[in-house]
C-alpha cells in the first residue's frame, strides 16, 4: 500500500518532494530519484497508486515515476519497465490535458517521446513531438518548445535525416543562446555536435561539443559529461582522428563505470569497437562490441542494442566471417521487428543490402554478378520482400525473380528472412 498524503504531512512537503525529484530527473540521478519516490511509492515492481493526491500533484508524480521506470529499465535487467514507464507518463498526459495545463502537458509529451526514442520507436517519437509542438506555433521561443525541438533532433539523428535536423538547429540557434536552462543547453550542444560531425562540419561540431563539456562540468554532472565525451569521440572518428577518438571514449568509459550507468557504458563500448574497427584491429573491436551487447541485453535500451548488433555485423563482414554475419543479422532483424517496428527493420535491411557484398577487384563476370545481386537485393528491400512487387519494379515476372534467386543467390532468402518454401514455387 502506498504512503498517503496524510503520512507525508503537509502540501508544502509534497511540493518540496516533487521539486527535488525534478532536479534528480534532470540530472539523471536515479539513485536519488528512487530515494525520493520511495516516500510515496512502496513497491517499484508494482505501479504506484496516487489517487489520494490532488489531480495536478498526481499527474506530476505519475510523470516523474514514469521517467524513473523507463530510464532505469533502459539499462537494468527489469522486465517491461519501459512499457510501464510509457503507461504512467500517458496517464499523466491525460490528467494534464483534463486540467488544462498546456506546458506541463508539453513536457510530459516530450518525455514520452524520449522514452519511445530510447526503445527505438522513432516514428512514434516524432508523432508525439509534432503533436506537442502544435501548441507552440505562435510561441516558438517558449522553453517547452525548445525542449521539444532538441528532443526531435535526437530522433532525426537516428533516422539519418540530417537536413531536417539542421533546419531545427538553425531555428533554435538564437533562443538557445539566450537559454538559461543549463541542462537543456548541454543536450542542445551535444545534439548539434553530433549533427555537424555527421555532415562533415567538424570545426563547428567541435565548438558545440566543447560548449557541452563546459556546461556539464559547470553543473558537476558526470552523466552528461560522459555522454558528450562519447559523442565527441564519434565526431573525431568521423574526422579520421583515431587518437583523439580513443582518448575521448576512454574518458567516457571511465565516467560511466564510476557512476554505474550501464546502458550508457554499453554505448561507449560500442564507440570503442567502431574505433578499433576503423583501425582494423578486429580482435579488439570484437571484444569491445561483445561487452556492449552483453550490457544492452540486461535492459531495454533497444535502439542502442540494435545499433551495437549492427556494428558487430559490419565487423564480422570485414573479418570475412560472412556466415556469422548473416546469422547475427537475423537476430538483429528479429529484435528490431519484435521490439521496435517496421521502420527499424527497413533501416537495417537497407544498410545490410549495401555492405553484404564487398567487391574485391574480381573479373568482369564477377563484377556483373555482384551488380545483379545488389540490384536484386535493393529491389527486394524496397518492396519489403514482396517478390511480385519486386518483379514489377524490375520489369520482369515472379517466375524469373525466383529462378534467379534459386539458381544464383539463394542466400538472399536468409538475409531478408524470406520463407524458404518460396523456392519451391519456381516452376509454378
Amino acid at each position: 500500500m502506498n504512503h498517503s498524503f496524510q503520512q507525508l504531512g503537509t502540501a508544502e512537503r509534497v511540493t518540496q518532494l516533487i521539486a527535488k525529484a525534478r532536479d534528480a530527473e534532470i540530472s539523471r540521478d536515479l539513485d536519488r530519484l528512487q530515494e525520493l519516490l520511495s516516500e510515496v511509492w512502496d513497491d517499484f515492481d508494482k505501479n504506484p497508486d496516487y489517487s489520494e493526491f490532488e489531480p495536478d500533484i498526481r499527474a506530476e508524480l505519475l510523470r516523474i515515476s514514469g521517467f524513473y521506470l523507463a530510464t532505469f529499465g533502459s539499462s537494468n535487467p527489469r522486465k517491461k519497465y519501459q512499457d510501464r514507464g510509457k503507461d504512467l507518463i500517458s496517464k499523466s498526459i491525460s490528467l494534464f490535458e483534463e486540467l488544462g495545463m498546456p506546458h506541463e502537458l508539453g513536457r510530459a509529451k516530450a518525455l514520452l517521446a524520449s522514452v519511445y526514442y530510447y526503445s527505438g520507436q522513432v516514428e512514434e517519437c516524432e508523432i508525439i513531438l509534432d503533436e506537442a509542438a502544435i501548441f507552440y506555433d505562435h510561441d516558438q521561443l517558449h522553453p517547452v518548445n525548445l525542449l521539444i525541438a532538441v528532443t526531435k533532433v535526437g530522433a532525426l539523428i537516428w533516422k539519418n535525416d540530417y537536413q531536417a535536423a539542421v533546419e531545427i538547429l538553425n531555428n533554435v540557434q538564437i533562443p538557445m543562446e539566450l537559454c538559461e536552462d543549463p541542462f537543456l543547453l548541454v543536450r542542445y550542444h551535444m545534439q548539434a555536435g553530433i549533427i555537424y560531425s555527421r555532415i562533415e562540419r567538424f570545426e563547428l561540431s567541435k565548438t558545440h561539443f566543447e560548449k557541452g563539456i563546459y556546461h556539464s562540468e559547470a553543473l558537476g554532472n558526470l552523466r552528461y559529461l560522459g555522454s558528450i565525451y562519447n559523442s565527441f569521440s564519434l565526431g573525431y572518428l568521423r574526422n579520421g582522428d583515431l587518437e583523439q577518438a580513443r582518448e575521448k571514449v576512454t574518458q567516457s568509459i571511465k565516467i560511466f563505470k564510476d557512476v554505474n550507468e550501464r546502458g550508457w557504458l554499453a554505448n561507449a563500448f560500442d564507440t570503442e569497437a567502431q574505433i578499433y574497427l576503423a583501425d582494423e584491429k578486429f580482435d579488439k573491436a570484437l571484444e569491445s562490441i561483445d561487452k556492449s551487447i552483453e550490457l544492452f541485453r540486461e535492459g531495454e535500451f533497444f535502439s542502442g542494442w540494435t545499433d551495437a548488433l549492427w556494428v558487430k555485423v559490419h565487423l564480422l563482414l570485414r573479418s570475412d566471417k560472412k556466415e556469422e554475419a548473416i546469422m547475427l543479422y537475423g537476430e538483429l532483424a528479429d529484435l528490431a521487428g519484435r521490439e521496435i517496428g517496421e521502420y527499424a527493420v527497413r533501416k537495417y535491411a537497407r544498410k545490410f543490402s549495401k555492405i553484404i557484398h564487398v567487391k574485391k577487384g574480381t573479373d568482369f563476370f564477377g563484377e556483373v554478378q555482384a551488380f545483379k545481386r545488389d540490384l536484386l537485393m535493393e529491389s527486394l528491400v524496397e518492396a519489403d520482400a514482396d517478390i511480385d512487387l519486386s518483379a514489377e519494379n524490375l520489369k520482369t515476372n515472379r517466375k524469373e525473380i525466383i529462378h534467379i534467386l534459386n539458381r544464383e543467390f539463394p542466400d538472399i532468402y536468409l538475409e531478408l528472412g524470406m520463407s524458404p518454401h518460396v523456392m519451391s514455387t519456381a516452376n509454378n
